[in-house]
């Protein structure tokens, strides 16, 4: 079914002839227009400075109904560019949790934040209603099911109100007529209420006035106001207008209520008579129930909820925004993409502009230049500094000013104003958050990741710092994966830079175990197998080195004997045989690949062929200018290490270095 007709035949089943009819009557609209006709009375006692230009009830129930219509279209389907097709709300919607306080205004990072259910919301608070999240996190769904609700009179709470009224921020423009009330005018003119004052009247008793109408009118209304995308606001002007209003009519209201969305960099405020909630990341129940809900499938549900598991980037799930992006991935393609690198920039990019373009939000920057594109290099290089220097995804207001004041001049920013840069990025794409008064972290460890190693590779010089390269595996083997040529990436990294040193115990198995999770697409090249064929290599002589400082008698003695003092030692060192061990299986994985069988061919081809002496210019011939090269020593070796056995091609074992 098109789009369109699925819409309309969701909107068709709403009875809104029956719901007007029962709860935008005669009787609420004639109650309201007597206190409206007593407030115009008396402020027009002297002389005419407010003009009504139209007021009739019956218009009244016709600007509501249609509104009601309208907002019928926004309120029932989930939609965007990835999605086959829209998804009705009802059927997709889980139950969300709040924060009873937002996260940034906690003081210690262990103090914990009561949780509410979004449909408790309403019954947890009578004053107006403040619903915080970062991007993607579910604020517009969340209202947009409340306002279904409330029609639907669902739970007893509805019945408090008549009818909900929708004010989308973003739609509002700045516009001097409106004397600093463009809140005011949206709602009644909305409700079917036109009005002009008398021109000499000044703004402050024109906002006296209206304020007086929208006491007298709306309170008798019992609205429920939403507000929606207080962040969406790209005029400053507007923004700083609107806060105005809002103060205002918070203290206007009594009978009816409003809801404020906004994502939580951009709400930095107190607005009296209000509670602020703020949405909490999904769980990983709420994961799977989000996931049935999109595929409808429970096979299919399953064997995409156990794919995103085992994948990196399974923690960028937690937000529904991009957990239903990778669910209509999976529905269109019937799986997830093989390589996570494409799955790293979808959501990226997805989060840094394109989820702002499909809505057509333009988010303004307060730093002349400091677009997306100069926001990702900013990222790449916070996170790269972080993750050397301080080896934390978080990080407080001490560590954000020593990073920020070593970059801020390369991106042309200004120096004090670190705190102020890394809350524009949470605001514009959630990448940062900030988790309490003096705390932030990145929203993501694998998009971290990601963006170190797009720092990386966008250096014009391989870094060498070993100290520096040994705390970064997983970033370096994603690195590899995005490499514009992988062969000689991974050749460059393990052979001319780490060397030995890669058999680090803290780095190379987390790096080989994400290299088999990358996937890099290495092509049939000598590069590929020199590489793994010398990593083999030097583990097995590691694992040689081991054995020979205690053999089975002497650690079957110790144990017999019981020396409590050398268990230690022995323990130290199966663990190190078992983790060269698991690495080794890790190395000879590669082997079963394609590319590597065919690398070896080529490789074996080569040794053939090389009976040349060093230097000789047929080498470069063979070896296509490669800069580097291995000359394979001319015997072979086995190594038989706790039942697992490597061998290793002939004439294939130890490398000797020399350059062409």
């Amino acid at each position: 079914m098109p789009e369109e007709n699925f819409i309309n035949s969701v909107i068709s089943s709403f009875d809104l002839p029956a719901f007007t009819s029962k709860y935008i009557t005669h009787k609420l609209f004639g109650v309201a227009s007597i206190g409206l006709k007593n407030a115009i009375k008396r402020i027009n006692k002297n002389k005419e400075v407010l003009k009504i230009e139209k007021f009739d009830k019956e218009d009244c129930i016709e600007y509501i109904s249609q509104h009601i219509y309208e907002n019928l279209k926004w309120a029932t389907n989930v939609s965007f560019r990835d999605a086959q097709k829209a998804k009705y709300l009802d059927d997709i919607f889980i139950e969300l949790d709040l924060y009873i306080a937002p996260l940034k205004l906690k003081i210690d990072l262990q103090e914990k934040i009561d949780k509410i259910s979004i449909s408790d919301l309403l019954c947890d608070t009578e004053k107006n209603i403040i619903l915080l999240g970062q991007p993607g996190a579910g604020k517009t769904t969340s209202v947009k099911k409340i306002f279904l609700e409330l029609l639907s009179k669902e739970k007893d709470i509805y019945h408090t109100f008549a009818f909900p009224l929708v004010i989308r921020l973003k739609d509002l423009e700045y516009n001097r007529k409106d004397n600093g009330l463009i809140l005011f005018r949206a709602i009644l003119n909305t409700l079917g209420i036109f009005y002009s004052f008398e021109t000499n009247l000044d703004s402050l008793a024109r906002e006296k006035i209206l304020v007086h109408v929208f006491k007298d009118f709306i309170e008798r209304l019992d609205v429920l106001l939403i507000f929606d995308g207080f962040d969406e606001i790209s005029d400053f002007k507007l923004r700083d207008e609107i806060i105005r209003n809002l103060r205002i009519i918070t203290n206007s209201l009594l009978n009816s209520k409003y809801i404020l969305t906004s994502r939580s960099a951009d709400y930095d405020l107190h607005i009296e008579n209000s509670t602020e909630y703020e949405i909490c990341p999904l769980t990983e129940n709420q994961i799977q129930e989000f996931i049935q809900n999109w595929l409808k499938n429970d096979v299919q549900s399953n064997k995409l909820l156990k794919q995103l598991k085992v994948s990196p980037y399974w923690d960028t799930t937690m937000r529904p925004l991009t957990l239903a992006h990778l669910c209509a991935l999976y529905e269109r393609n019937n799986s997830i993409p093989e390589k996570p690198k494409s799955v790293y920039k979808k959501i990226i990019q997805l989060l840094l502009e394109d989820w702002s373009n499909q809505r057509s939000i333009k988010r303004q920057s307060r730093y002349a230049n400091f677009l997306i594109d100069r926001k990702m290099e900013f990222l790449a290089r916070f996170a790269f500094e972080l993750t050397v220097e301080y080896e934390k995804i978080a990080f407080n207001k001490n560590i954000l000013n020593v990073i920020y004041s070593s970059i801020c001049k390369d991106f042309s920013l200004p120096r004090e104003d670190g705190k102020d840069v890394v809350k524009e990025i949470e605001s514009h794409n959630g990448l940062i958050l900030q988790t309490g008064l003096d705390n932030f972290e990145f929203a993501h460890k694998s998009l971290l990741e990601y963006l170190v190693a797009e720092y990386i590779s966008r250096l014009p010089l391989m870094i060498k710092e070993l100290d520096a390269l040994l705390k970064i595996p997983n970033e370096l083997a994603i690195w590899i994966s995005i490499s514009s040529n992988p062969n000689l990436t991974y050749y460059e990294l393990v052979l001319s830079i780490l060397k030995k040193e890669c058999v680090n115990s803290s780095f190379l198995k987390s790096f080989l175990s994400r290299m088999k999770i990358e996937k890099p697409d290495f092509k049939p090249n000598l590069l590929f197998a020199l590489t793994n064929i010398y990593l083999v290599n030097i583990l097995a002589e590691k694992l040689t080195e081991l054995s020979q400082e205690y053999n089975d008698e002497e650690i079957f003695e110790i144990y017999e004997e019981d020396i409590h003092e050398e268990r230690h030692i022995i323990k130290k060192y199966e663990e190190e045989k078992e983790y060269f061990n698991e690495c080794i299986t890790l190395a000879i994985a590669f082997n079963e690949l394609p590319s590597f069988k065919e690398s070896l061919k080529d490789l074996q081809s080569y040794y053939k062929q090389s009976t040349i002496t060093l230097g000789r210019k047929s080498s470069k011939k063979i070896l296509e200018n490669w800069g580097n090269v291995y000359l394979l020593t001319t015997f072979r070796k086995n190594y038989i290490t706790q039942g697992i056995k490597i061998v290793l091609p002939e004439k294939i074992y130890l490398v000797e270095k020399f350059m062409i």
